[in-house]
Order: C-alpha cells, then sequence, then structure tokens
C-alpha cells in the first residue's frame, strides 16, 4: 500500500489533540494541568463517574486541583452536579473548602456552595439533595489539624469568607466558633494571636465566641485568649476581652531552649 493510501492515526499527535480531545479519564490530572479545556470537557460529557473518582499523588480529588488553579465558575458548578465528593481530604486533610478559605477566595467558596437550584433538568431531587448533603458535611469536616474551613478562615483572616460564613451559612459559626482544634485552641485564640480586634469583636458579639476560650478541664493547661492578648501586649485587645468577664489560666513564654541547644551544637 502506499503512502498515500495509508490511514494515519492523528490521536498522539499535537494536531491531533485538538481534532480529537482526549475522553481518557486516566489522563484527567495531565489535562487539567495543561488547562486542556476541550479534553476536560470531553471527559466530563463520556467518563465522568470514573474521573470524579480519581486521585493524584497527594490523594487531591479533580476537584481539590480545579479551585487551586482557579478554574471558572462553570467548571465548579460541572463537577458538582456530576457528585464529585465536596468532603473528600487530601494528604493533609484538607477538603476544597479549607483551600478556598485559606486564599479568602469568596468567589470560588461561592461557587462550592450555592445550592444547586431545583429547576437542573437532568437532576432528581435525590440527587440534589445529596449533593447539599455533601456539602454540609464538608463545612464540618476537619484536616489533619482538627480545623474546619470555617476556623481555618478565621486562622487566616479570611475576611471576605468570614462574611460570606456569617451571612450565608450563619449555623456553622455559632456551631464551630467555640470548636476546639487538635491543640485546644478556638477561633478566638487565632484573632488575639493576630491581634485582630475586628475579628475578636465579631467573634465575640456576632457569633457568641467563649471569651476564655473553653471552660472544660481538658483546657485548664492552655493559655487562654487574655494570656494571648497580654503576651503580645496588646492593650486593647486585653480590655475588650476584660470586658466580656475574660480570665487569665497560664502565662506564656517564649521557649528558647531548643534555639539555644541548637547554636550550642554547631558551635
Amino acid at each position: 500500500m502506499s503512502a498515500r493510501c495509508q490511514i494515519i492515526s492523528y490521536h498522539d499527535s499535537t494536531t491531533g489533540s485538538i481534532l480529537f480531545p482526549s475522553s481518557d479519564y486516566r489522563n484527567i490530572f495531565v489535562i487539567v494541568e495543561h488547562d486542556d479545556f476541550d479534553s476536560f470537557k470531553n471527559v466530563m460529557m463520556n467518563n465522568y463517574q470514573q474521573a470524579v473518582k480519581m486521585r493524584n499523588d497527594r490523594q487531591q480529588t479533580i476537584l481539590h486541583v480545579i479551585v487551586l488553579r482557579s478554574y471558572a465558575y462553570v467548571w465548579i458548578r460541572l463537577l458538582l452536579v456530576r457528585e464529585c465528593d465536596l468532603s473528600a481530604q487530601d494528604v493533609d486533610g484538607y477538603t476544597a473548602l479549607h483551600y478556598v478559605c485559606e486564599r479568602d477566595d469568596v468567589e470560588m467558596l461561592k461557587a462550592l456552595t450555592v445550592k444547586i437550584h431545583s429547576t437542573m433538568q437532568y437532576l432528581n431531587n435525590e440527587q440534589l439533595e445529596k449533593i447539599d448533603k455533601n456539602c454540609q458535611k464538608a463545612f464540618r469536616t476537619s484536616n489533619k489539624y482538627g480545623i474546619t474551613p470555617f476556623m481555618l478562615a478565621c486562622f487566616k483572616n479570611a475576611k471576605k469568607c468570614i462574611e460570606y460564613f456569617y451571612e450565608q451559612h450563619q449555623e456553622i459559626c455559632y456551631e464551630q466558633v467555640n470548636q476546639q482544634d487538635r491543640f485546644g485552641d478556638v477561633c478566638i485564640h487565632y484573632a488575639v494571636a493576630r491581634n485582630n480586634i475586628k475579628l475578636a469583636e465579631f467573634l465575640l458579639s456576632q457569633c457568641c465566641a467563649n471569651v476564655n476560650g473553653s471552660d472544660s478541664d481538658d483546657t485548664l493547661l492552655r493559655p487562654s485568649p487574655l494570656d494571648i492578648a497580654l503576651f503580645n501586649k496588646n492593650q486593647c485587645i486585653t480590655d475588650l476581652l476584660k470586658q466580656y468577664n475574660g480570665r487569665t489560666k497560664l502565662r506564656v513564654q517564649r521557649n528558647t531552649s531548643y534555639y539555644e541547644s541548637t547554636e550550642k551544637a554547631t558551635l
């Protein structure tokens, strides 16, 4: 057969990738990393059941990755209606919500959490309820440090995300404002440690934060927010906490023994 008559496969060539976008779900992470939107759409149309279950070497789903790469709203919503698990956690225990709160990306937070409308033609009520329950689960999922997305927003001073939680999901604020992380600290500890008096006042006055962090016996050996304010020598926050009957528990001291021993060891 002459070269002219031979049938040439273009699928694996550069030009062929334009003519025949990939639909191989096994390449989904490569497709996303190279912003190959045609192939991404092709996979989501033909092999989404397998694609949404895939994990990369950090145990991230495709939803984690497109959130980190700041994909457009339409792609985020497409993955949600394709039942990609919003509460899925990577090796650090982060969900996609953790990542958006960490960088105060409120528009991405909206894309992930705004309820999908019941007029969506190809989704039945059972599917819509499943997506909503998955979202509620993601709100309450803690990373490896015991921190939920709302708590992480407070830890990172993510003002826009905190405001969104309070305006649209107020029950999460009330439920988690006094929730302890793995070390026994709560949101008011984070705000005071960062000298953020506006956030501290907001948590106390609007979210009913416990001014002492917690009154449970297992936190007796943890500094109170007032102890932290005194350590930071922040008189304004100290006065604010005292107005809410804040108490001291332990004196916070900077431990220099580690640095001293390291310095001696390297002399």
